[in-house]
């Protein structure tokens, strides 16, 4: 589960969490967010699935991104405002110039990771 592989929400003790706060000396904390957002869906553990009606098999990643990102907002509401930082998990079958693991933005809240990359 994605949530534990992030956040140790299960009982996983080496995750992206203990790592940050390891790698930091504990000056970065993350912390999954488990809260009602401003279009009142709730947000579980850190995670929150998105379904899109597109068929995303050879499509590239950035069309895939702008189609899960279009509709996060429309469930979600703003996602900048609302949360520190966004990691989307791309289903496998999404396309780039070569393989691909991840990408992020720069002063940006979100991220892009290549399914299996998730966990």
């Amino acid at each position: 589960e994605i949530s534990d592989s992030w956040f140790g929400t299960h009982g996983d003790r080496v995750n992206l969490k203990s790592q940050y706060k390891a790698c930091s000396y504990g000056q970065l904390r993350c912390e999954g967010a488990s809260k009602t957002t401003s279009t009142g869906t709730t947000v579980t553990d850190g995670v929150y699935t998105i379904n899109i009606s597109q068929t995303i098999s050879g499509e590239g990643d950035g069309k895939v991104r702008k189609a899960v990102v279009a509709e996060a907002k429309a469930v979600l509401g703003s996602l900048g405002s609302q949360f520190d930082h966004v990691m989307l998990c791309l289903p496998p079958g999404t396309k780039t110039n070569g393989g691909w693991i991840g990408y992020a933005y720069l002063n940006h809240y979100l991220s892009v990771y290549n399914d299996k990359w998730c966990n």
